[in-house]
């Protein structure tokens, strides 16, 4: 019987280099996939479309985003992710849940962003929905100065990009580690080192899942 693979996810801000290190990680582990959310499915590429303002966005509130990126993650999860864990194939995946967690809860404005965070977390809970958990999620955690001038650097400029809305997604991210990197199995990089040492370190962590990287 094929031992599954395991199911890695990067997580980080805009600028952390979550991309980079999906590439890099992928390319570091035996028999190994990468893919990324929102996914190229049919869902993930409307949610594309809109963050790239290829559709008029302001025809979706943050409701309607956040259930589209639900919905993408389960043709991901159902199309991609799993067949590839069964037949024992790592899966390293550019976001996940707690990045649509995360940028969701920042636009509901009736309430404070923990409150919020803790109520999606909630009613989109890997254990309610049957959501599929990562077997780790590697965190960047980039410095707020780093990041602004890593995305200012940037001419593919998305939706979620724009200073003040970065500037509240970065302390997101932070209090969402804060809240749940016990619970949730998140392990925390130095995502402001050199390319090739933020990859040592993630392959380091990996060791502990992933025995034979160590030989």
């Amino acid at each position: 019987m094929t031992e599954p693979g395991k199911f890695i996810v990067l997580e980080g801000p805009d600028g952390a280099g979550t991309t980079t290190q999906a590439d890099a990680i992928t390319y570091n582990l035996p028999n190994a996939v990468k893919t990324a959310e929102p996914s190229n499915g049919p869902i993930g590429s409307l949610i594309r479309q809109a963050l790239g303002r290829k559709v008029d966005i302001n025809t979706f509130d943050y409701k309607t985003m956040s259930h589209l990126f639900v919905a993408d993650r389960w043709w991901h999860l159902n199309e991609v992710i799993i067949p590839r864990l069964k037949m024992g194939t790592h899966v390293i995946c550019d976001r996940y849940h707690p990045s649509t967690l995360i940028y969701q809860s920042i636009q509901d404005n009736k309430e404070s962003f923990r409150h919020t965070l803790a109520k999606m977390r909630h009613e989109f809970s890997y254990g309610s929905t049957g959501l599929l958990y990562p077997s780790i999620t590697l965190y960047l955690q980039v410095p707020k100065d780093i990041l602004l001038e890593r995305m200012a650097a940037k001419s593919d400029k998305e939706t979620f990009e724009a200073s003040d809305f970065a500037l509240k997604v970065i302390d997101g991210y932070e209090t969402w580690y804060n809240m749940y990197n016990r619970v949730d199995h998140i392990e925390c990089i130095d995502g402001s080192r050199p390319v090739n040492e933020v990859t040592e370190l993630c392959v380091d962590v990996l060791k502990q899942i992933i025995p034979e990287l160590g030989k």
